[in-house]
């Protein structure tokens, strides 16, 4: 893309400890459908307000992808997740909600680390604004959904290893599959809620032909500090702890009932990841993420 009207959007969503920085935070933004810029603030679209927008945004979110996923995650690390909650709200416009995945007890007790898995979605609704002057523009939805992950867990089972860790500066340690299973997920959860929560939370029943995903992944030591590349080749050493990325992509005119985009959401997921991998110097990753990707299509 030419121009990214979300270039520079990156929302506080995520409340964290002074210096306790994520080992990795991946954001992906849908803005339905896709315009040369985000929702203005004041120009409210008709549509439910206050505690019956809010509802339903819960509701949306419970039934998302990135709950799915955030639900089988956090028993793998020994983590009990939390509802989500609204943490700010402007009653009409911008609405913010966050989960998470803490500690269970018995690891709780036997760790010293701060461990989580956040998760904040923000939804802005409004009026495009009418470029010609002659009345109001369509309706549309910029929604967010950032997850910030908080690991040090090296052993077999996930749990943390007091003793590897003083030797290495890993901060996490996920597998290829499962970072993809997340980026998918979160993809997912914003274009499949995107799309229910347009006619929903402003009164619209067009359904927008385009969308545009915007996609950024951090990782402040490094991709593979985050996930097991090991077994990789890598060319030099830099390191790329930053990738971003803009798709618009349409939906398939012969698709029924919710809308199928081409490209599709988990093929931008797995095109993102790859591109990072491979401009950090990563080599042969692409028959272990096309594995990841073909079992999450099947």
């Amino acid at each position: 893309m030419q121009a990214n009207p979300l270039s520079n959007h990156q929302p506080a969503l995520l409340t964290v400890p002074a210096g306790q920085e994520a080992g990795l935070r991946a954001q992906v933004s849908v803005l339905i459908p896709a315009s040369d810029r985000p929702p203005p603030l004041n120009m409210a679209a008709a549509g439910p307000i206050g505690q019956a927008r809010e509802k339903a945004i819960l509701d949306l979110l419970a039934a998302s992808p990135a709950t799915s996923w955030l639900g089988s995650a956090a028993p793998r690390w020994h983590m009990e997740l939390s509802n989500w909650n609204i943490t700010d709200s402007n009653g009409r416009t911008i609405t913010t909600a966050t989960s998470a995945a803490h500690l269970d007890q018995a690891a709780a007790a036997g760790s010293q680390k701060w461990q989580q898995i956040l998760i904040g979605a923000q939804f802005r609704s409004g009026l495009a604004a009418d470029q010609s002057g002659g009345g109001t523009g369509e309706p549309m939805l910029l929604l967010t959904v950032v997850v910030g992950i908080w690991l040090a867990e090296f052993s077999a089972d996930h749990r943390a290893d007091e003793q590897r860790h003083s030797q290495e500066t890993l901060l996490a340690a996920m597998t290829l599959g499962e970072a993809y299973d997340l980026l998918a997920a979160l993809t997912r959860c914003c274009a499949d809620i995107a799309n229910a929560a347009l006619p929903r939370l402003v009164e619209t029943s067009a359904q927008p032909r385009e969308i545009l995903i915007d996609l950024m992944l951090e990782a402040p030591a490094g991709l593979g500090a985050v996930v097991d590349l090991s077994k990789m080749n890598r060319v030099g050493r830099a390191n790329q702890t930053q990738y971003k990325q803009a798709f618009k992509t349409t939906a398939d005119p012969r698709g029924v009932g919710a809308p199928a985009y081409v490209p599709g959401v988990v093929d931008v997921a797995a095109s993102a990841l790859g591109e990072w991998l491979l401009q950090a110097g990563y080599r042969e990753y692409e028959q272990p993420l096309r594995d990841a990707w073909q079992q999450l299509k099947s």
